[in-house]
């Protein structure tokens, strides 16, 4: 049932010509932002599993369900999950994170690496006794203990992301004739020229709402990525000043909406190593590390993910003084370095498809929420 039709202006940078945007907004009256058989509490969803595995295998699962392994982060959330877990029998449940990397300094992986911030160690906790790298929280009380790694520690899995009212896999091609193309995220977006105007026509679809999208915009302008960013293949990057170690440099690109650059062809390889001679930049951080093992580089455009293209310099990578665990670009070869450095710039990536920034919906009082 459509609810209201509505026509909008939108505020373009210099270089675009003002765009209209109309929007119609179908409410289909289900509130389930949460996928099937996950649990909404707060801003996340959780899924609470039977599946017993070691740290390493229940992280991969988390990751092909689109989430990641559970991270606490406050006191009401452990509370949350205590209860959930006598609920639900389970015993002892992973947390998605670990000391491999510096024994007592507690990394987490919700976006990159990321410092424990909350703890809730039962006494003596954690203790190391024979390598105890990984987090695994008890159902009585909620308290933490630390705990093997390996494969012979398998604890239940629970998995966790965040809440997303509208995705871009949500997201599809209408075209004029009305039929639906593809999925935006495969095949960006159709486009058809009528009279000089450039029409571009969304179809977003989640369980809460129906929004379809006319975008009018003046012919042959790309406006995929923010002002500031250059546009390559599919995706934006930012190619900055900004110098400074990787934990900072990965935290300064999440603040603008992006991860750390993760170059995952030959032909990206070139294109930033020539953007780079052009801006100056004698070497820029990869968003990738081997922090947790030595010669297990991963990187974290969603949390753990390997890596796969790679182009290292001849005896790269080296670990030279044992703490060198993060990857820089330069001259278009890779190198490892110590991800304290301070003096290697920061080029941020993002994907340059439509994604949520272009969905509005209608909130209760008939306004636009973006």
């Amino acid at each position: 049932m459509i609810n209201s039709l509505n026509t909008m202006a939108l505020n373009e940078p210099k270089n675009i010509k003002p765009a209209i945007l109309i929007v119609i907004i179908g409410c289909l009256g289900v509130s389930a932002v949460c996928k099937p058989g996950w649990k909404e509490h707060s801003s996340s969803c959780y899924k609470f599993t039977d599946i017993q595995k070691n740290w390493e295998n229940a992280n991969t699962y988390c990751q092909r369900l689109g989430g990641m392994l559970l991270v606490i982060e406050s006191e009401e959330e452990n509370e949350f999950i205590a209860e959930e877990m006598r609920n639900s029998g389970m015993s002892r449940a992973w947390l998605g994170c670990n000391d491999i990397s510096m024994e007592g300094t507690w990394v987490c992986y919700p976006e990159g690496l990321k410092k424990m911030r909350y703890k809730n160690w039962d006494g003596g906790k954690p203790n190391n006794i024979e390598d105890q790298d990984c987090v695994v929280i008890n159902k009585r009380q909620g308290k933490w203990n630390d705990r093997v790694c390996g494969s012979r520690n398998e604890m239940y899995t629970i998995c966790e992301s965040s809440i997303s009212p509208v995705s871009a896999l949500s997201c599809y091609v209408l075209g004029l004739d009305g039929r639906i193309w593809k999925d935006v995220q495969n095949h960006a977006v159709i486009t058809t020229l009528k009279m000089g105007i450039l029409l571009e026509l969304l179809h977003l679809k989640t369980t809460l709402v129906v929004v379809f999208i006319l975008f009018l915009c003046h012919a042959g302008v790309n406006a995929f990525c923010k002002p500031g960013w250059k546009e390559h293949c599919s995706s934006c990057y930012k190619f900055t000043d900004n110098h400074t170690d990787w934990e900072n440099a990965n935290t300064y690109c999440q603040g603008l909406g992006g991860m750390l650059l993760v170059i995952e062809s030959e032909e990206e390889n070139e294109f930033i190593a020539e953007e780079m001679r052009n801006s100056g930049m004698p070497r820029a951080w990869l968003g990738c590390n081997d922090a947790s093992m030595e010669g297990t580089w991963v990187c974290y455009p969603e949390g753990f993910k390997r890596m796969q293209y790679t182009n290292w310099a001849e005896g790269q990578p080296d670990n030279n003084c044992g703490d060198q665990h993060c990857g820089i670009i330069r001259h278009g070869k890779w190198k490892d370095k110590r991800c304290i450095n301070r003096y290697v710039y920061t080029v941020c990536e993002t994907s340059s498809r439509v994604s949520a920034m272009s969905c509005y919906i209608l909130g209760p009082d008939g306004r636009f929420d973006p």
